[in-house]
């Protein structure tokens, strides 16, 4: 088999997968089945998509990152974000933010870009946890805005987790252009 003809029955796999269809024997999926899931529907659509450029000739454009735009959000997507009533990490509030934004070819949010910014405007600060080895913690204003510390579990044990809540999230938002094109004060 060549690789157009691989390329063809994988893209073939996938579009019936995506529209919920069993590509081996034609049968729908159960509804419930994980491949029903929205997120993963769009995924393979999205894959599917690829495929079909590739095989039509079109290779997938990269942008370095000194083409990528300078960052910025505009009010009607800071709408799109949807604040988590559980606080989240700051890696959960950068993921979302990237799935909003993920067409524009530009830089990505980073959680360490708005810790960082967070610790400048001081609702953040540096706290030695050992020799040479430090963490971020909410300061008493962090907290007063909403940013506090759990402690939860992975798989290295217990550890501290910082976590924002609706009111910290939708600071962290309002405030995203600033936070990624930080000028020198």
């Amino acid at each position: 088999m060549t690789e157009q003809e691989k390329l063809h029955r994988a893209k073939h796999y996938i579009d019936s997968l995506a529209n919920g269809v069993n590509p081996l024997d034609g049968t729908p999926i159960p509804e419930q089945d994980i491949v029903n899931n929205v997120k993963i529907s769009r995924c393979l659509f999205f894959v599917s998509d690829v495929l079909r450029k590739q095989l039509d000739g079109h290779e997938p454009k990269k942008v370095s990152g000194k083409d990528k735009k300078q960052f910025y959000i505009t009010e009607e997507e800071k709408l799109q974000y949807i604040p988590s009533k559980t606080p989240i990490p700051a890696s959960g509030i950068s993921y979302k933010v990237n799935e909003i934004l993920d067409e524009k070819e530009m830089r990505k949010v980073s959680y360490r870009t708005i810790t960082a910014w967070l610790v400048k405007v001081g609702l953040m600060e540096e706290e030695e946890i050992s020799a040479g080895k430090c963490r971020k913690v909410p300061t008493a204003s962090g907290i007063a805005m909403g940013i506090t510390t759990e402690i939860r579990t992975g798989v290295r044990g217990e550890y501290p987790c910082v976590v924002y809540d609706e009111n910290a999230q939708e600071f962290v938002i309002e405030n995203l252009n600033t936070i990624m094109n930080p000028t020198d004060d």
